[in-house]
């Protein structure tokens, strides 16, 4: 975690001053306003201060230094609540984060208790479920006892010893939260006898492998889906079923076939966001393929004509909101031929009539119940599970080798990656992605095959 207090030159206020703003960054940014603004020449970078040029100076100096103070804290807070740092959580001051020490901290002799008070403190069941798994994984190893007084180097060499069973990306997961969770009891006070616990980062390095498809197997999921759709109709003609009854059925083969290909359409929607999706998040518009010059009717009568003549009306859906895992701003624009005939079969309810605009879009959830963070979680992983297994069935039952790394996920990845090899700027797919340009190398961490066997045919035959 970074942070830091700079003026804000991108956004000058109407009085001609910037906005000072704290700057955090934690894998992405995020800006605090801390209600001062000053002329950008009365800002000192060095002393992150506002000079004694501006009459108020003392003023706004002690009301960023307020600020400052409270966001640190409630960095900390979070940090030690949650075991993680919460942009949205530590600019939303509104919000309380509370700390929770249920038991003597003399009393705690057992550390799967401090896994437990780590876990009561954790108010969201999607970070929870990592210790969680972690105690699971403890508990398998060394019964319901890990004694307090015995943890040490040795002890963790083992448990690491242990762990070596599993793939390199649990192994990495398992020891991030132990150390997470033994150091926030030390901090707590429930871990006295305090030792520094190493290990090195690099035996437990992994090849990230492509999660993308490629075009060939892209075009194959669409092809499939397509074929599947025209068997559905032929059964609806045949009065045996409704249009809409597949998308209500996890267990159909179309209804994943097709909530892939909408979350690719949809450059890439994480699960999580998509499922979350309501009617009225999905914002029908229009624009001109043509940027009329409507001086042209007074100056140029035959050239407006022509422009008119030339121009389409382009329809579309535009999609504004947050991604749940970054909390970073989605944009999505896709064009209505594209979308529509994927979606419109999830716009009807049960008995037929249109869903209204407060319903989700896909049907893994109902508006009129209230979930928990945990029972919305639940719901959403064993849909799309459902949904997963259908294709990869498919997939394996009809001798396509790459059933073994297909997953929903692979829709963001491959809509990327294909993005990428299209030749799209970065700048623009950064924008698509809902990532700044560092974050978006991730998704290109490790070319495909072919891509490297071009690079090597270049430069081997190079003149």
């Amino acid at each position: 975690m970074k942070k830091s207090i700079v003026c804000y030159t991108s956004k000058p206020l109407t009085n001609g001053e910037n906005p000072i703003m704290i700057r955090l960054y934690h894998g992405k940014y995020k800006y605090i306003a801390t209600g001062v603004s000053c002329k950008v020449s009365y800002w000192n970078p060095n002393l992150c201060r506002v000079s004694s040029k501006d009459a108020k100076y003392k003023e706004k100096n002690e009301q960023i230094e307020q600020k400052y103070e409270i966001i640190c804290q409630r960095i900390k807070d979070c940090f030690q609540v949650y075991g993680i740092y919460d942009l949205e959580l530590i600019a939303d001051t509104n919000k309380t984060i509370e700390i929770q020490n249920d038991i003597t901290p003399s009393k705690v002799l057992n550390f799967l208790e401090v896994i437990d008070l780590k876990i009561k403190n954790i108010k969201k069941y999607s970070y929870q479920k990592n210790f969680i798994q972690l105690k699971n994984a403890l508990l398998a190893i060394y019964g319901n006892t890990i004694y307090i007084k015995e943890l040490n180097q040795g002890w963790f060499n083992g448990m690491m010893e242990f762990l070596s069973v599993k793939t390199i990306r649990q192994q990495k997961k398992l020891i991030k939260h132990f150390l997470i969770c033994y150091n926030w009891g030390w901090q707590n006070g429930y871990i006295t006898n305090y030792q520094s616990l190493k290990y090195n980062p690099k035996d437990l390095a992994y090849v990230v492998k492509k999660r993308a498809l490629t075009i060939t197997q892209l075009s194959y999921i669409k092809m499939l889906r397509q074929n599947q759709y025209e068997l559905y109709l032929l059964g609806v003609d045949m009065q045996r079923y409704r249009v809409y009854d597949y998308t209500y059925k996890s267990s159909d083969l179309l209804n994943a076939l097709t909530i892939y290909m909408i979350m690719y359409a949809l450059q890439g929607v994480a699960p999580v966001d998509l499922a979350s999706l309501r009617i009225e998040d999905l914002k029908l518009e229009e624009m001109n393929s043509n940027d009329l010059n409507l001086y042209d009717i007074v100056n140029d009568n035959k050239q407006f004509r022509q422009q008119i003549k030339e121009n389409t009306i382009i329809k579309y859906y535009s999609i504004a909101d947050n991604r749940n895992k970054t909390g970073s701003e989605i944009n999505i624009k896709v064009k209505y031929d594209i979308l529509h005939p994927l979606i419109k079969d999830y716009m009807y309810k049960r008995d037929g009539t249109l869903k209204d605009k407060t319903d989700y879009l896909l049907n893994v959830y109902e508006k009129e119940r209230i979930y928990t963070d945990k029972q919305r979680e639940s719901r959403r992983s064993n849909y799309f599970s459902d949904l997963n297994k259908q294709i990869k069935d498919y997939l394996k039952e009809n001798g396509q080798d790459f059933f073994e790394r297909f997953s929903y996920y692979t829709a963001r990845h491959t809509y990327l990656t294909i993005g990428y090899r299209l030749g799209i700027k970065a700048n623009v797919m950064a924008q698509l992605a809902a990532h700044n340009e560092a974050e978006l190398q991730t998704y290109f961490a490790g070319f495909d095959d072919i891509t490297i066997l071009e690079a090597n045919d270049r430069i081997f035959n190079a003149h």
